[in-house]
């Protein structure tokens, strides 16, 4: 028998530290790819966008998500906490706003990194 809570999604509000972790990615890559497009045929400008697109990449790649609170706001946007911890041993808390898109998690990115 299935425990009642693994039916409703284990009581989760938000995305896990690892989905979390993969929507920033994919928000950089879908970044890259409007960069990219604006480039055109500017090879020195297609290069610094993919430079700065990986460099962002692998320094979060560096980074370990260790836990995510989330609340549901409105619209379907989670406002959530995400502590951190880098390779050095450093821990922070920052703050993320989410929403389900088409069964994945988006990271909503606000103008100048600023939350509403």
């Amino acid at each position: 028998m299935i425990p009642l809570l693994a039916l409703a999604g284990c009581g989760r509000t938000g995305p896990s530290p690892k989905e979390a972790k993969q929507a920033i990615k994919d928000q950089i890559n879908a970044a890259l790819q409007k960069e990219m497009a604006a480039a055109g045929s500017n090879a020195m400008a297609r290069s610094m966008a993919t430079d700065v697109a990986h460099s962002a990449i692998a320094g979060i790649d560096k980074i370990k998500f260790k836990a995510v609170s989330c609340k549901s706001a409105e619209q379907g946007i989670y406002r959530c906490q995400i502590k951190m911890a880098a390779p050095d041993g450093s821990t922070a808390t920052k703050p993320f706003d989410f929403r389900k898109h088409d069964g994945h998690w988006e990271y909503i990115v606000h103008p100048a990194g600023i939350l509403p």
